[in-house]
């Protein structure tokens, strides 16, 4: 099983972060899945590899979030850095920039065109989970 997970789409601080969906379709051929948020937003994503290696999804939201509202979260378990699913965070601020890295626990929120979630250490804790990226962002 893996550990790390995420939201996609307008997260709203509740008890536990969360994105209220209004509705979900699957299209099987090509592989997509089409969302309807409460709030009147939407977002398709669309199954661009499935693979021993690799998954990797295409999305697309329908219009931006509100500028102090995240349009994902990441949730992960993390005790220390050889007992956590992600331990640490690499990301570019934009195409142009250095890599920056930092423990998870130091990371709140960032904005970058390109992130990685995952670990440098071999963690004793669900060896097989996978690191999760982010990037390609538009405007």
């Amino acid at each position: 099983m893996y550990g790390s997970s995420f939201l996609l789409g307008p997260v709203e601080a509740a008890a536990r972060p969360v994105v209220n969906i209004a509705s979900i379709r699957i299209v099987p051929k090509p592989l997509a899945i089409h969302v309807r948020f409460t709030n009147g937003g939407s977002a398709v994503a669309r199954v661009d590899e499935i693979s021993r290696t690799r998954t990797a999804l295409d999305v697309t939201l329908s219009k931006p979030t509100a500028a102090a509202q995240p349009f994902a979260v990441l949730r992960s378990m993390y005790v220390t850095p050889d007992n956590a699913d992600v331990s640490e965070v690499r990301w570019q601020a934009s195409p142009q920039a250095a890599q920056q890295v930092l423990p998870l626990p130091e990371v709140k929120t960032l904005q970058a065109t390109q992130v990685r979630f995952g670990r440098s250490l071999p963690s004793k804790h669900n060896t097989s989970a996978p690191d999760i990226m982010f990037g390609g962002f538009d405007d």
